[in-house]
């Protein structure tokens, strides 16, 4: 099980995407777990929940990801079906228009999609457990560091990782 990916539109068109290092398989915790993965210039691939899981939607995606964005996110939707798990996909990145967007999907259904607004921030935040909490702390940390991305996000993550067994305060960022 792993635990917690960010997207983050900044006011200035940056994306910005993090995720913990945690993974737990069979109860052996892993603080070096990969969950975001380029598929191609400017394309990205994060996930949270069973890792076997957006393993396989990742591979599958690689077949696509060649396409044209909305076939590939056309894609993604139809091979994340509704389940019991809780768990998200997130694909994210810079159109050639220079547009950067976020599109997620949770096992329940639940489709996110938002796009940068010069001046505006647009945030998701995927995690297995105690996402008003840190939704909450994301938001106040982004007040105090003056929208300091990096540093409210690192934030975050360590006091995610105080409250949630599941999300390790080692993290990886990658700005676009």
């Amino acid at each position: 099980m792993m635990s917690i990916v960010f997207g983050v539109l900044t006011h200035d068109k940056n994306l910005l995407l993090a995720a913990d290092r945690r993974g737990i398989r069979n109860g052996i915790v892993d603080d070096n777990y990969q969950k975001i993965f380029k598929l191609r210039e400017n394309l990205f691939f994060g996930m949270t929940g069973i890792a076997e899981y957006g393993l396989t939607i990742k591979e599958q995606l690689s077949e696509v990801f060649e396409k044209p964005l909305n076939e590939i996110l056309e894609f993604a939707n139809s091979i994340y079906p509704i389940n019991n798990l809780s768990s998200t996909i997130m694909i994210c990145g810079k159109k050639p228009n220079n547009i950067a967007f976020i599109w997620s999907k949770n096992t329940r259904g639940e489709i996110s999609y938002v796009e940068t607004s010069f001046g505006n921030v647009q945030i998701t935040i995927n995690a297995a457990r105690n996402l008003d909490l840190i939704n909450s702390k994301f938001e106040d940390e982004l007040l105090k560091s003056m929208l300091n991305y990096e540093l409210a996000i690192k934030n975050t993550i360590e006091y995610a990782s105080i409250h949630d067994s599941s999300i390790s305060s080692h993290f990886e960022m990658i700005k676009i």
